[in-house]
């Protein structure tokens, strides 16, 4: 059977626009854990619905050990978002260092911006992070998408598109409006300025020289002509006044339309404003897409080929949460710089049961239910991973061949048994808004290998500790003293 090349695009709830929701990319990539087997066959859209459950129906199955006297309460929680710069790749160099999509599945990134199949512990040192506060270290784990289909996915990008267009003529037209109400005020500033200028003509004309010397020689040309001087006098006053009056109202209607000419000039640029900020809109959903585009570009020509089965549209997390825990039985050690740890186990199918964890739950029910189904939550509520760590260190090495003995998970009472000292337990909880009929119809999964057909006990995860020694200083006094503290 052939190989499907699948849809795979990328959903940013809380930073695209809805005209980005629908965008289209073909990714590929893929992890490599303990093993890298075959491809297989790819399946068809969507994950097996009877790998649902209503969450409500589930009796409360989780477990936590009591806290003896000595208990270490405290938290340590980094902020390193939500992998907002779109960092996906297939590579794990942890399990399989060096190999370019050795696998058929994507992983989400935060923290550490060089992550990728040659990342070393100098040049995970030398690189950027997305963590507040400089954390270096590598969190990453695998993407969950919504796929309704090849016919809901089609329809999708052309209600992106339909939206775009209005959008862009929208400001189009608010931008033509603004046009028209800048000529508008001009129309009118000039308007003003030539009433103001007839209006002082009119006034220059009444005080002409040569009137004032006609008025003054009839006064003197003989005595008998003196009333007829003076009311010719009065009537020239009277003319004067009414031009006064004709000015006064030309000034008037002068300064209506300078403040009608302001009111247009204003409206223009507000229009101009919203235009603009509609032009802003589209670039940076312009921007959004580019950066979209070169991310496909950079996983390589053959992306689709090697995700068979995982399509439908990435979805960023609500909220990403990344705290270090303490022990429930006494103080923790600080980890080792390089330190790596495994969470779950990606091939199921071929290691078993030993290392797969229950990881799935619903908003509101994270101290009662841990599910090794995906949840159909209440009204709707949000999805949610909830993935704990080892919490327990050999004490000597950063690593072991199969990246699992080196560090262990506590007993049923939070004890580290073997001789292995407790570290700082990492749990990384996601949260997803997964709409109530996407969970009802079953049309959201972890991306898996193919063989795997996205079993939820497949979820993993994976982290290398780069803090500096500062950081893990405070991150252990901050544990050690039962404190709660967010970096």
């Amino acid at each position: 059977m052939t190989r499907s090349q699948g849809r795979h695009t990328f959903s940013r709830r809380a930073k695209l626009t809805a005209g980005m929701t629908g965008l289209a990319l073909t990714v590929g990539l893929a992890v490599a854990f303990t093993t890298t087997g075959d491809q297989g066959e790819a399946r068809a859209d969507g994950a097996d619905k009877s790998l649902f459950v209503d969450i409500t129906t589930v009796k409360a199955n989780v477990k936590t050990p009591k806290p003896q006297q000595d208990a270490t309460t405290g938290t340590f929680t980094v902020d390193c978002g939500l992998n907002e710069n779109k960092h996906f790749n297939g590579d794990n160099f942890i399990a399989a260092p060096g190999v370019n999509n050795g696998a058929e599945h994507l992983h989400d990134y935060v923290g550490n911006l060089t992550t990728d199949a040659n990342s070393s512990n100098q040049s995970l040192q030398a690189g950027g992070t997305t963590c507040k506060n400089g954390d270096k270290s590598a969190y990453f784990w695998p993407v969950i998408r919504i796929d309704k289909g090849e016919e809901e996915a089609a329809a999708g990008e052309g209600a992106a598109a339909s939206e775009a267009a209005p959008a862009s003529g929208q400001a189009g037209q608010k931008q033509q409006q603004g046009n028209r109400n800048q000529q508008q005020g001009a129309n009118n500033q000039q308007g003003a300025n030539d009433q103001q200028q007839g209006g002082n003509n009119q006034r220059n004309g009444q005080n002409q020289p040569g009137a004032n010397n006609q008025r003054g020689g009839n006064q003197n040309d003989q005595p008998q002509g003196l009333k007829q001087n003076g009311q010719r006098d009065n009537d020239q006053n009277g003319n004067d006044q009414n031009a006064n009056q004709r000015n006064g109202q030309q000034n008037k209607q002068g300064q209506q339309n300078k403040d009608q000419a302001a009111q247009d000039t204003a409206d223009a640029n507000a229009a101009d404003q919203n235009a603009g900020a509609d032009q802003n809109a589209g670039a940076q959903d312009g921007q959004a897409a580019a950066d979209a585009a070169q991310n496909e570009a950079n996983l390589g020509a053959d992306a689709a080929e090697d995700l068979p089965g995982n399509d439908g549209v990435i979805q960023e997390p609500k909220a990403a949460d990344l705290t270090f825990r303490g022990s429930p039985v006494g103080e923790v050690v600080a980890m080792p710089k390089f330190l790596k740890i495994l969470y779950g186990d990606a091939k199921r199918s071929i290691n078993g049961d030993k290392n797969t964890k229950a990881s799935w739950t619903c908003a509101g029910f994270e101290d009662k239910v841990l599910l090794d189904k995906y949840p159909i939550c209440p009204n709707g509520a949000d999805v949610k991973r909830i993935h704990d760590f080892p919490g327990c260190w050999d004490g000597k090495n950063t690593d072991s061949a199969n990246h699992r003995d080196h560090v262990a998970f506590a007993d049923a009472n939070g004890q580290c048994q073997n001789g292995f000292q407790a570290i700082p337990q990492l749990r990384i909880t996601l949260t997803y808004a997964i709409p109530a009929d996407v969970q009802q119809a079953g049309q959201y999964k972890v991306d898996s290998f193919p063989a795997e057909k996205h079993d939820p006990l497949t979820d993993h995860d994976d982290f290398a500790n780069v803090m500096s020694d500062q950081i893990m200083k405070r991150l252990v006094n901050c544990v050690n003293t039962n404190k709660t503290c967010k970096e």
